[in-house]
């Protein structure tokens, strides 16, 4: 189920746009009104959610309206379509980057058991799982993981580095 909702409360500064699964929120009315282009300078708070039937608009002084006919429902209506890709923008924006730094740390930190347990069966002096072969390819990507940043910045988003094999898989 798609739920459409828009609620914006000027007097908090709490504003959220959710339109075909793209969302957004917002703490500030400078920013609200700057990236959506929303035009009424006297809603204080205004809930449209379609799919309960709820159009409610309060305006300065205070004065509260109900309808889907209000210019500040249509305007929403009207907008949809534009607003969307603003949503996903601001959503893209908004999400962390993962960097070379994070995924390299991750790999290596999964390589770390394979090498401890291959030193613990040769202290041991049992059969290793791993062969002779494997111990050390599995040393060389370790290797060549540390080595990335000799070509790269820590802060390279993963998407963006060429990553090493690793043996095991």
């Amino acid at each position: 189920m798609i739920n459409n909702n828009v609620s914006l409360d000027f007097y908090n500064s709490h504003f959220y746009i959710k339109f075909e699964n793209k969302e957004h929120y917002w703490d500030d009315s400078a920013k609200f009104i700057t990236e959506t282009g929303y035009p009424y300078t006297s809603t204080r708070l205004l809930a449209y959610e379609p799919d309960r039937n709820i159009y409610h608009v309060e305006r300065e002084g205070p004065t509260m309206v109900v309808g889907q006919e209000l210019p500040e429902m249509k305007w929403i209506v009207d907008n949809k379509q534009r607003l969307i890709p603003i949503l996903e923008q601001l959503t893209q924006a908004a999400m962390p980057v993962i960097t070379l730094e994070m995924t390299r740390g991750q790999l290596l930190y999964d390589t770390d058991w394979p090498v401890q347990r291959h030193q613990e069966e040769t202290l041991q002096n049992t059969t290793t799982t791993l062969s002779t072969q494997q111990f050390t390819d599995l040393l060389n990507y370790k290797q060549q993981l540390r080595d990335l940043t000799n070509t790269y910045s820590k802060d390279t988003p993963t998407d963006q580095v060429i990553w090493p094999t690793n043996p095991l898989n």
